[in-house]
Formats: C-alpha cells, sequence, structure tokens
C-alpha cells in the first residue's frame, strides 16, 4: 500500500487524533512511544482485517466446488460471526458480513495474506477433483498443472516457513475429505503420531476446529478427538503480556485497548483453546454426556491456576478475562444435553464444581458475575431433590399457597431455613454478591419454591432458559412469570386457578402463558414414570401433575372447571394468538386428534397451506419441496403426532409419488385399494423419506409405532404376521437412517425384535394358517433367518454402544492412547454409553427368548465389571434399584424358563455351568442384592405370562 496517495495515511503527528487524550503528566512518555509505533504498518493491518473472510470461508467454497455439500458445517442466519467480533463485544444479533468475495482462482491476489486454510483450499479444487478417476495419462497433466498452480515459489516458501511440506497439505486434505467422523479422527490421530515420531510439526488448528465444525460426530470419534485436544493445547503455552508494547491504558479508549488485546499473543492462544474447548463440548452434549467432567478438566488445566499464567502476577485485564472465560465456561456447563438430559444432571453439576474451584485457587479468587450465578442457578434447578428438600416438600400442606404443615410434634421445631432448596441458596448467594433481581432471578425464585410475595410454591425440576427473560422489565405482571408460576403447581385445578389470577391483571394474552397451561391439561392425564409409586412421586418432580385433593378444605375454588384440549386451544384462537416455537411444536405432537393436530398446523404460520380438515377427511397436497422447507421443530411434532394415532383407522389422502428410497416392502404391508389414501404411520415414513432429517427424534417415533404392542393391520394373515411385518419394516427404516442408533434406539429394536421372536412362536404352533401354497419349511427357514440376523443387530448395536475406551475399534498404531499417555484429570470415561436399567431388562428379554445363554453370560461379566457405572445411572433414575431388580429377576426367569413346567418345557435350558456362573457373578456385586429370590421370579411370572411365551 503506498502511503503518499492513501487517504486513510497521515503523517505521525497527525495520526494521534486517533488516540484518546492523555494527561499533560504523562506527554513525555507517550511522546516517546509514539515514535516507536509505525501508523504505515497499523494502518496497512487495520485495512487487511477489514477486508478480511474467516478461514474457513475458503474451505467451504473449495467443497462446495468438488460437491462435498456433506462436510460443510451447518450456518445459522442469526449466529454472530466470532471472525469478526470478540466474545465480550459481539452485538445481541446479527452477523458481519465479509466486504468481498472469498478465495479467487489465482493465489496471487491472496500471497499477501496468505494462510494455511488458502493453501488447502486451493489444494481441494485443482488437485484433489481428479485423483483417482481419470486415466493415467490425463491424470499426470492435470495434475502436474494442479500442482503447479497450487505449490508456487511463494507457498513453497511459505510452507518451509512454518515447517511444512506439500505432503502435510496432501494430507490435510485427506483428512478432511474423509467420509465420516469416525475415519476423520482416527486420520487425525494417526497424522498426529506420524508427525510425532517425525519431530514434525503437528496438524494445524484450523483443520481441527474445522472437523469440530461437523454437525455429525460420534460418540468413538469424539473419544479421539479429546485426546487430540489434550495435545493441542499443551502445544499452546500461555505467554505473559509484553507490557512494552502496550499504549497505557489510562490514556487509550476501551475499543483500542481491546484491539491490542486481541492482537497479543497470550489472548490469541487463548481464543483458539476456548474455541477447541466449546466444540468440543457443543458435541459432548450432542452424544457423550459423560465426556464433560473430561473436557472441563482441559479448560482447568489451560486457564486454571498453575496453568503457566504466573497467577500471581496477574494485571487487571489479564483477571478480567480469565475472569470472563470462567463464568462464560459456567453458563456453557450448563446448557442442557440432548441425550437424557435430566440423568446427566449431575455430570454437569460436577462440572461447574471444578469450575468454581478453579476460580477459587487464584489469589485473590476470580469473582463470580451475573452470568456465572445464572448458570449455577440453571443447573441446581435441574437437580433430582435432596432428602432435605424431598422431605420439606412432604409437609406442604394439599392447599394453596401451600405452607408448611406439622403432621408431628417433632415438625414443630423445623423452621422455615429447612425449605431453602439449592437454587434458592445460589440465588441468596447472588444477591449478597450484590447483583439485583431481575425477572430472570424471580423466576428462578419461583421454581425453586418460593414466590416474589414470600409465599411458598412447588420446587419444580426443569430447565429455565438464560437468555429469554434477560429483556423483560422489572415486575411482578411480567407474563412469562405467570407462565412460570403455572408451571411451578401440582395439579390441574391450581394451574387453572393460577392462570386466571393471570387474567384478572388484564394482562395482554401471552403464548408462554398459554404453553405453561396446555402443559398441565396434557400431562394431567399422565400417570408418574418410571414405576413409581404415589408415596414416591412429588409434585414437581416431573411434569406430571398429581390428584386433586379430596378434602374440601383443601380444595382449590375456581369460578369454572378447567377447560379442555380443544376448549382452551378455541379460547387461544379467540384472542387472536400466533403461536409459533416451542409452544406449537407441543400443541401438534400432544394434540388429542389426528384432525386437531393439523388444524393447529393449518392456523400457524409454519406453513403456506395445502392442508383440509372439511368432512372429517384430512387432505394433504404438499409437494416435496414444501416438506423440505418445513421448520425442522415443526416436521418433528408432525411426525410424532402421526406416530401416535399410527394404529388409526383413519386415512390421509395425500396425491405423490413414493420416494426411491422407499422399499416394496413397505409399501406392499400398508397397500390399499387406493394408494393415495394412506395410515398415519405409512404418511409419517413417506414424508421422513423425503425429507431425510438427521435428527434422531422422527425416526425414533416411526420406529417406537412400529414396535407397539398394537395391531397395525387388518386382515388375518397380517395379524398373525403382527410382529413379524413390522420387524421388516423396521429393518427397511433402518437403512434411511444418517447416523447410528443410541442406547434409545436400541431399546426400541429390542422391543421391536421381541415382538417378532412373541410373533414368530404363533406362527410355528399354526404354520398352515400362513400363505396358501407355501411349505412349511420355507416359512421357517424365512423366520429362522429373520431372527438370526436380528439377534445379530441386536448384539452388535449393544457392543458398539457400550465400546470401553481400550476397545478393538482403535487401530494398533494408536495403542498407545491409554491411560498412562493422559494425565489423571483428563482421564475420558471406561464406556462410550452407560445403559439405563430399562434397556438392560429390555436386553436380557431378548437374549433370553432367544435363548442365547452364552451371551447372558457376557452380559452378566460386562454389568459386573462396569458395575460402578451402572450404579451412577440408578442413582439418578426414579425407581432405579427397583428396575435394575426386574433385569436381574428377568435374567433368572428366562435362564430357569420359569414359566414353564419342567416336565413339558420345549425350549433348552442353561447347563449349570451357566447357572453357576451367573449366580456367582449376581451375588459377588455388592448392591446389586443378591440373587432374585422365588417370590420376585412369581411375581414377574404372574406379571407378564402372556409375554414370556
Amino acid at each position: 500500500m503506498d502511503l503518499a496517495t492513501d487517504p486513510l495515511s497521515k503523517p505521525v503527528k497527525e495520526w494521534g487524533h486517533y488516540l484518546r487524550p492523555w494527561t499533560k503528566l504523562d506527554s513525555i512518555r507517550a511522546r516517546k512511544l509514539m515514535n516507536k509505533i509505525d501508523p504505515a504498518s497499523l494502518l496497512q493491518q487495520r485495512l487487511i482485517k477489514s477486508q478480511r473472510v474467516p478461514p474457513s470461508s475458503n474451505i467451504i467454497k473449495a467443497l462446495r466446488s468438488i460437491e462435498r455439500p456433506d462436510l460443510i458445517p451447518l450456518e445459522f442466519p442469526r449466529k454472530i460471526d466470532l471472525s469478526f467480533y470478540g466474545p465480550r463485544t459481539a452485538p445481541r444479533f446479527g452477523m458481519r458480513k465479509a466486504t468481498h468475495e472469498p478465495l479467487d482462482d489465482n493465489l496471487q491476489v491472496f500471497l499477501h495474506s496468505l494462510a494455511l486454510p488458502d493453501i488447502l483450499s486451493i489444494y481441494l479444487k485443482h488437485v484433489y477433483p481428479y485423483q483417482g478417476i481419470l486415466p493415467q495419462d490425463k491424470l499426470d497433466s492435470l495434475l502436474e498443472k494442479g500442482l503447479e498452480l497450487v505449490f508456487n515459489t511463494p507457498v513453497l516458501e511459505f510452507l518451509e516457513s512454518k515447517n511444512y511440506t506439500p505432503s502435510d497439505v496432501m494430507t490435510w486434505a485427506w483428512i478432511l475429505t474423509s467420509e465420516d467422523s469416525d475415519r476423520a479422527a482416527l486420520r487425525i490421530r494417526l497424522a498426529a503420531r506420524e508427525n510425532e515420531s517425525g519431530n514434525r510439526p503437528s496438524i494445524p488448528t484450523f483443520l481441527f476446529l474445522f472437523i469440530l465444525r461437523n454437525p455429525c460426530i460420534s460418540p468413538k470419534a469424539l473419544k479421539l478427538l479429546i485426546v487430540q485436544a489434550h495435545e493441542i493445547l499443551q502445544n499452546h503455552p500461555n505467554a505473559p503480556f509484553n507490557r512494552q508494547n502496550y499504549v497505557p491504558s489510562y490514556w487509550l479508549g476501551k475499543k483500542q485497548l481491546y484491539s491490542q488485546i486481541r492482537s497479543s499473543k497470550i489472548v490469541s492462544n487463548k481464543v483458539t483453546s476456548m474455541l477447541v474447548i466449546v466444540r468440543l463440548l457443543r458435541h459432548a452434549r450432542l452424544v457423550w454426556p459423560d465426556s464433560i467432567i473430561s473436557i472441563t478438566s482441559l479448560f482447568t488445566e489451560r486457564f486454571g491456576h498453575g496453568s503457566g499464567d504466573g497467577s500471581e502476577l496477574l494485571s487487571t485485564i489479564e483477571r478480567g478475562y480469565l475472569s470472563f472465560l470462567h463464568n462464560r465456561m459456567l453458563s456453557l456447563l450448563s446448557e442442557f444435553s440432548s441425550l437424557h438430559p435430566f440423568r446427566s444432571i449431575t455430570l454437569h453439576e460436577r462440572a461447574q464444581f471444578r469450575i468454581l474451584k478453579s476460580m477459587a485457587h487464584f489469589n485473590p479468587p476470580l469473582l463470580v458475575n451475573r452470568e456465572g450465578y445464572r448458570a449455577v442457578v440453571r443447573v441446581q434447578l435441574a437437580r433430582k431433590k435432596t432428602a432435605q428438600e424431598r422431605n420439606w416438600a412432604n409437609m406442604k400442606s394439599l392447599a394453596w399457597p401451600p405452607w408448611k404443615e406439622d403432621k408431628l410434634g417433632i415438625d414443630a421445631e423445623i423452621g422455615i431455613e429447612e425449605g431453602t432448596s439449592r437454587a434458592m441458596k445460589a440465588l441468596s448467594n447472588m444477591r449478597e454478591a450484590g447483583y439485583r433481581d431481575d425477572t430472570w432471578e424471580r423466576a428462578a425464585s419461583v421454581l425453586a419454591g418460593w414466590d416474589t410475595d414470600g409465599s411458598p410454591t412447588i420446587q419444580s425440576r426443569t430447565f429455565l432458559g438464560k437468555h429469554n427473560l434477560n429483556s423483560l422489565p422489572l415486575s411482578d405482571s411480567s407474563d412469562r412469570l405467570w407462565a412460570v408460576r403455572i408451571r411451578a403447581t401440582r395439579t390441574v385445578e391450581e394451574a387453572w386457578s393460577c392462570f386466571l389470577s393471570c387474567e384478572d391483571h388484564h394482562l395482554p394474552a401471552s403464548q408462554e402463558v398459554y404453553h405453561a397451561m396446555f402443559e398441565k391439561i396434557v400431562f394431567g392425564k399422565f400417570k408418574p414414570r418410571g414405576g413409581a409409586s404415589k408415596s414416591e412421586f412429588i409434585g414437581g418432580d416431573g411434569r406430571e401433575t398429581t390428584p386433586a385433593p379430596l378434602s374440601p378444605k383443601e380444595t382449590v375454588y375456581v369460578r369454572t372447571k378447567p377447560p379442555s384440549f380443544e376448549e382452551f386451544f378455541d379460547q387461544m384462537l379467540q384472542k387472536g394468538l400466533k403461536f409459533s416455537g416451542g409452544c406449537l411444536r407441543f400443541l401438534i405432537s400432544h394434540a388429542p386428534s389426528l384432525k386437531s393436530g393439523f388444524s393447529i398446523l393449518q392456523a400457524s404460520s409454519a406453513q403456506s397451506g395445502g392442508i383440509s380438515t372439511k368432512s372429517g377427511r384430512i387432505t394433504i397436497n404438499w409437494t416435496h419441496k414444501e416438506i423440505e422447507l418445513l421448520p425442522d421443530d415443526v416436521f418433528t411434532a408432525l411426525v410424532k403426532l402421526l406416530c401416535r394415532f399410527a394404529h388409526h383407522t383413519s386415512r390421509i389422502r395425500f396425491r405423490g409419488d413414493f420416494p426411491p428410497q422407499i422399499s416394496e416392502i413397505i409399501y406392499d404391508s400398508f397397500a390399499s385399494s387406493q394408494s393415495y389414501y394412506h395410515s398415519p404411520l405409512l404418511f409419517a415414513i413417506k414424508i421422513a423419506f423425503i425429507r431425510r432429517p438427521k435428527e434422531h427424534a422422527p425416526w425414533y417415533a416411526i420406529l417406537s409405532a412400529l414396535s407397539s404392542n398394537k395391531p397395525l393391520f387388518t386382515s388375518r394373515e397380517q395379524q398373525l404376521d403382527h410382529g413379524l411385518i413390522p420387524w421388516y419394516i423396521t429393518s427397511e427404516v433402518l437403512k434411511g437412517l444418517k447416523f447410528e442408533l443410541d442406547m434409545k434406539g436400541f431399546l426400541i429394536l429390542c422391543i421391536a425384535l421381541e415382538k417378532a421372536i412373541r410373533a414368530s412362536h404363533k406362527i410355528r404352533a399354526s404354520p398352515k394358517s400362513v400363505g396358501d401354497g407355501h411349505p412349511s419349511y420355507t416359512i421357517e427357514n424365512k423366520i429362522s433367518k429373520t431372527l438370526r440376523d436380528g439377534a445379530d443387530l441386536i448384539k452388535t448395536t449393544f457392543r458398539r454402544q457400550v465400546e470401553v475406551a481400550n476397545s478393538h475399534a482403535i487401530p494398533p498404531s494408536l495403542s498407545s492412547i491409554s491411560k498412562d499417555n493422559i494425565p489423571a484429570c483428563d482421564l475420558l470415561p471406561c464406556l462410550l454409553a452407560t445403559p439405563h436399567p430399562a434397556e438392560l431388562h429390555a436386553y436380557i428379554r431378548v437374549l433370553g427368548l432367544l435363548q442365547d445363554y452364552n451371551e447372558l453370560c457376557v452380559l452378566v461379566r460386562w454389568m459386573a465389571e462396569f458395575a460402578p457405572e451402572l450404579d451412577a445411572v440408578m442413582a439418578e433414575t426414579r425407581n432405579g434399584h427397583a428396575m435394575l431388580r426386574r433385569a436381574l429377576t428377568a435374567l433368572r426367569v428366562f435362564m430357569e424358563r420359569s414359566w414353564e413346567d419342567p416336565k413339558e418345557s420345549c425350549g433348552k435350558l442353561a447347563t449349570e455351568e451357566q447357572m453357576a456362573a451367573v449366580v456367582g457373578i449376581v451375588e459377588d456385586v455388592e448392591g446389586w442384592g443378591g440373587w432374585p429370590s422365588d417370590e420376585e421370579v412369581l411375581v414377574y411370572c404372574n406379571k407378564g405370562r402372556d409375554s414370556l411365551a
């Protein structure tokens, strides 16, 4: 850049007006410092930064050119691009766009700001597409031209300055273009090991960060990436501030000061490290919550006391930045896992405790700000009630407000301080630190058990959003605060009374308030889950409500009775409310009928039309494009609605061709006289294959409907094949999945296969009733092959899910990745997934019906080996120990075939050696309660005699 012709260039004396004024006492010091600064270089850097694009933009453009859209990260239109904004200065909404087009084909244009991502993107565009697809003579000429374009003299000199070679660029492309996340992670580890053995530089951080942007990373891949992240963070040591390079803070503005902090080596290293940790946490919440503590250990090693920062010498700037990172980490750990959110909440709590402990180790300790306090409160609100909190909840009267009621003489000695929950204590600490209550804190207080006026509410285990209350005025009449008050009730009558009180305040109709009331109406019909008895379930433990009290003294009197779902929805429409987001998703998925669900969708703004519910018949006129344009949450809710009524006799009129991915097996199973009249389940399968969602929920809803005990078909032949035909359809649906099944999908498969096994027993008992003209041996061969394939699928899925850290899935070259190579605080969990007692019970039943006693012995040994992990899951599960006893009882029942008469038993029994081994293992594990008794076996057989045959 020529400063003589550049209008932005200024003489040294005139350039000083860009800075803030300084005092006369510092004029001499400032003049000396200004003479050392080169304004031209600073202006050039500023102009280059204003024109820059994120490093990933050029790689994304190259991936589009080679037709690999599966490798392109998802883009969110309202997400802030942190390539242009720091996390502390980013605006609340919006995203800054680049001011020029990304990478041009001519590499010379970018030589002034050459970077490793640019070289990789050019290589992907000009060399990678021709590998392995052209004849050798043409391939050699094209590769020669491409290599000359990519690896010219300036590029080679640049790579040499970074200690890289062209072969390294080829390795990066090999990693980036992997078929799936598992191979990408394995290739990263292989390349890292090879570079380490040859004393060469490690894999560049930009490539690792780009791999972490992949939306679908499996637990196996995440395990390897965490190990690689540990090595990357070790190669980014913290460096103290070089204060000689800084303009004094007392005469610099905040903007200039922050820009210099951002350009410092220590902060840039910290930003890179924080990006690695944030993206690892995001994937851990999605697929492997057990690894959250290991990732938190990476953070405390990198940013905690003793990480090389010299905390006793930290300046105000450094301390403020570290405090910001620790509080932001607390906030990230308050984001709940997609996989078993309530079960994994203890992991979030333990991880937050590590962060707080790290903050306390600084001298003086780092301060917890409002963001950190709110993060702690969010996690405590989602935690299971302690023994003290459950005792206080049991002492509450059934009247409203639920004041403490002394049931025994000793209860009079229990003061109100016993009713302070952990979330309420965290809020008290926040107030003692000097933070005033906003609407968010008031809502949290209501859910923690105390209303804003000091009256008690029902402590509710729930997830409270982080930012949805920040912009509300400080007022008790906030509509969202009333929505929280409705949720903090026990019965439908109490919730309805609260809703009427909200209306009495003449507030504008709010979607949040109606959503909370709809939840109470819907879940008022459900019983508590998990097999909990009435004495074990307490109001607030879940979304289910408790029955209204029978005593007139305790009954809540309201001027009108609580309405039904349809009546309340009509009332909502009369108010002129437009529902969207979570409210729309809830209404569609929990609609009382198909017609109601489609009417709700029709009245919303989620789709442009094409739905008719006149004359009691549902007609859909959607193109494939319109189905693909439905919002993800609305599409998932629609599939759930259809699967809830999969066994309904009504039909959906839908014209259109079946997607080519749907096999003839699926179509023939649901065939009718008119192909455009579909059952709800067939319509759900059809739109799922059209859209091919990556989310688990729509596919699991379909698989759950197929595994239901209700008959799907009406003909006599199909009724006899009731279990086998759904299993055939299930096998075909599994081919359309774009992800690996987790333990929830494994449970559904176990239920579906058990249904198929019982159906095969009935078919074998009456072979003449199936398929006229088909010999019985053909039917037997078909059944045997179906059950054999199903058993292999179930066992393979289980082994893949519970794979241990040092399993056969890691190649020998990576065998050195073990506990000896990783610090104790960074040890990864032993299992990729810890099964729930209900999942173990379903697996035991399938193996028992298949009479696979060898596999049952292997399963029991595995359960004993990882008993501590199973105990941790049981501790977070309502009635967890009783569910494990049920699984052990099923183990004895199927190994002994206890439901059969020993003299008339037609199935083979377990051998004495197998029985002795299993009994010994169960008896040796402390906490399992020993081998099941005869009484437990009798109760189990009486409850499920029909499902044991």
